[in-house]
């Protein structure tokens, strides 16, 4: 449905839209997808609302969630609804998440809320950073820093020679992670870090998971 005056396209049933960009376009599909105008913007610019089993698809970052609104004019990909994204093997969560793009490419990354990094160390084992918000930064569309602040936690498998011999578990108030290849590299513990280091016969089970852990492979 198209209504030229009014400036509102509404499009149902495998709907989708692809962000063009030459190298690597961006592809939105949604039960329903919605155009409308932006009565904010002063650049008559468009914002486009996805409704019900919405997924987001580049080479890079692929992401699911309820409902999603993208606002043209400054870029950004709002994701309501239980969102969730992957990059590479990292698996992002949060009460919501924001996703902005520059010059078609991939810019920064707000998760606010309860917000997690995931990623799979074997078949039974996780290695977790968990805080408040997460604010994460884009280099060539790789993501290649996550400042967290309020309520930081760590989960993380130690290993020596491939063989994973015990558990480093932190806590730490804010905390700056760094990632190279997509892979978390260094963490920084800014502010009154504490930590228990487990041996994996001695981790309690209990102690295995973060709060908010879910591990959504078969998504």
């Amino acid at each position: 449905l198209y209504y030229e005056e009014a400036g509102l396209a509404t499009l149902t049933d495998s709907a989708m839209m692809i962000q063009i960009d030459g190298l690597d376009s961006l592809f939105v599909h949604a039960d329903t997808l919605q155009s409308i105008n932006d009565t904010a913007s002063i650049s008559d610019s468009k914002i486009l609302l996805a409704y019900k089993h919405v997924k987001i698809f580049r080479q890079d970052i692929q992401g699911m969630c309820d409902s999603l609104a993208y606002i043209e004019d400054d870029s950004t990909f709002h994701l309501f609804g239980a969102p969730v994204l992957w990059a590479e093997e990292n698996q992002l969560t949060a009460s919501k998440i924001e996703l902005q793009t520059r010059n078609d490419e991939m810019y920064r990354l707000y998760m606010r809320n309860i917000a997690l990094l995931t990623s799979k160390e074997d078949s039974t084992k996780y290695n977790q950073i968990r805080g408040k918000n997460m604010l994460g930064n884009f280099k060539d569309n790789d993501l290649v820093r996550l400042d967290v602040t309020g309520n930081g936690q760590t989960l993380y498998y130690a290993e020596d020679n491939g063989v994973i011999m015990g558990v480093n578990k932190a806590e730490c108030t804010d905390l700056i992670i760094y990632l190279v290849d997509n892979q978390v590299h260094k963490v920084n513990y800014l502010v009154a870090p504490s930590g228990t280091y487990y041996p994996l016969s001695l981790l309690p089970a209990n102690q295995a998971y973060l709060d908010g852990f879910g591990w959504y492979d078969d998504w």
